[in-house]
């Protein structure tokens, strides 16, 4: 049970860190694109 409970925050942290890496690689695009122009 702590070994399956271990892994779903594993899953849940990668999860929430996935989101993060996405909004800030968004946001880096979208700042570039804006000061490019």
């Amino acid at each position: 049970m702590s070994e399956d409970t271990e892994s779903g925050k594993s899953v849940r942290t990668t999860e929430v860190e996935e989101f993060l890496l996405n909004a800030v690689k968004v946001d880096w695009i979208i700042w570039l694109l804006s000061f490019g122009d």
